[in-house]
C-alpha cells in the first residue's frame, strides 16, 4: 500500500514538472515589427542614399521586449523576444518602406560606395506601458538624413507616441509599433522630398 502512494506521489510530481517545462507558462514567443507599406507618391530623387544600423539605447539592445510600470522602472519579458536585434529589425523595417516608396533612385545598406545622403536614426525608447488596467505601445526616436560627405543634417524628425492597445498580451503592442512605424516613417518621407525638392 505504502508503495502505492510513493509511486502516485511521484506520478504527480513528475507531471506537475513536465507541464512546468513544456507547458504554457515556459513557452516562448518571438516577434517581428512589421506591415505592408503603402506610400503616398513622391518625385523621385536621382541620387543613392545609405541607410545606416539603427542605433538603440543599450536598455534595449537585447532580444527580450520591454514593459513600464512607470518611467524610473522598467521590466524584461521572460518569454516574449524580438526576434532578430531590435536595431537590425526596425532598420529593415525603415529600409524597406523607403525601398517601396521609391524616394531614392539608389537606396543601399552597406557602404560599398560613396552614398549621396545618409539616412540614420536613434531608438530612445521601444516598449509596452502598463498602467494597471490600461496597456500602451510606447515608442521614441529620431530619424535623420544628412548629406553624406559634410554631415549636414537635412531632415530630423522626432517621434514621440504612446498608443492604447487592447490588453496587456506583447502581440497587442508589437502590432501598434507596425502602425507607428508605418505613420512616422511615411511622415519622414514626405519631409525628405519636400526638402531636397528645394535643392
Amino acid at each position: 500500500m505504502r508503495k502505492g502512494w510513493i509511486a502516485a506521489l511521484c506520478a504527480v510530481a513528475a507531471a506537475f514538472l513536465l507541464g512546468g517545462c513544456f507547458g504554457s507558462q515556459g513557452q516562448k514567443h518571438y516577434y517581428r515589427v512589421y506591415y505592408r507599406p503603402n506610400p503616398a507618391p513622391v518625385a523621385q530623387i536621382e541620387a543613392t542614399a545609405r541607410v545606416k544600423t539603427l542605433e538603440i539605447d543599450k536598455v534595449y539592445r537585447r532580444y527580450n521586449l520591454v514593459y513600464r510600470t512607470s518611467p524610473y522602472e522598467i521590466f524584461y519579458f521572460t518569454n516574449h523576444y524580438w526576434a532578430s536585434r531590435p536595431e537590425d529589425m526596425l532598420t529593415d523595417v525603415l529600409y524597406n518602406h523607403l525601398k517601396t516608396a521609391q524616394i531614392f533612385s539608389d537606396l543601399i545598406i552597406k557602404l560599398d560606395k560613396t552614398p549621396d545622403y545618409e539616412i540614420s536614426g536613434e531608438v530612445l525608447e521601444i516598449d509596452q506601458f502598463d498602467s494597471g488596467d490600461r496597456w500602451f505601445a510606447h515608442l521614441n526616436m529620431v530619424l535623420t538624413l544628412k548629406e553624406f560627405k559634410t554631415g549636414k543634417v537635412l531632415v530630423s524628425l522626432p517621434v514621440e507616441e504612446r498608443r492604447e492597445v487592447f490588453g496587456p498580451e506583447a502581440v497587442q503592442t508589437v502590432r501598434a509599433l507596425g502602425e507607428m512605424m508605418d505613420k512616422e516613417i511615411e511622415k519622414f518621407i514626405q519631409k525628405i522630398a519636400a526638402e531636397l525638392e528645394r535643392k
